[in-house]
């Protein structure tokens, strides 16, 4: 884990609330997999991730060299920390059920995945087989 500057003090650091979108190690992982709404899953390996930014009240970008992955929604920063660490396993759009999330949680409403590490892309950019 990143540095407790609080730990001198005898106050433990409280790990952030994530709700239902996430699912965080306790050791850095290699991948990580992501879910967007159509439930298309792309897993990026976290050695490429060159940038973690956020605007922490709607939205986090990362770069995987020449991808580009947004997540929009709300209470967003404590997971730059968690993605720094590579400790961040699945990130994908929260539940919708009105009133069952923390207001503190992390809230994902959207993921955005490049076009083209979507499976669909893949078929349309095969050749034919030839026995079709």
């Amino acid at each position: 884990m990143g540095v407790d500057y609080l730990a001198k003090y005898g106050k433990p650091r409280k790990p952030p609330p994530l709700g239902d979108c996430f699912e965080v190690s306790d050791t850095p992982v290699s991948y990580i997999e992501f879910r967007d709404r159509a439930n298309n899953t792309a897993a990026i390996q976290y050695s490429i991730l060159t940038i973690v930014t956020c605007n922490p009240s709607t939205e986090l970008k990362l770069r995987f060299g020449k991808l580009k992955i947004t997540i929009k929604g709300s209470n967003l920063l404590p997971l730059v920390q968690l993605f720094s660490e590579r400790r961040v396993t699945l990130c994908k759009r929260s539940d919708d059920r009105a009133g069952s999330r923390d207001d503190a949680a992390a809230f994902v409403e959207y993921i955005s995945l490049p076009e083209s590490i979507k499976p669909d892309v893949w078929d349309a950019n095969e050749p034919a087989s030839k026995d079709e």
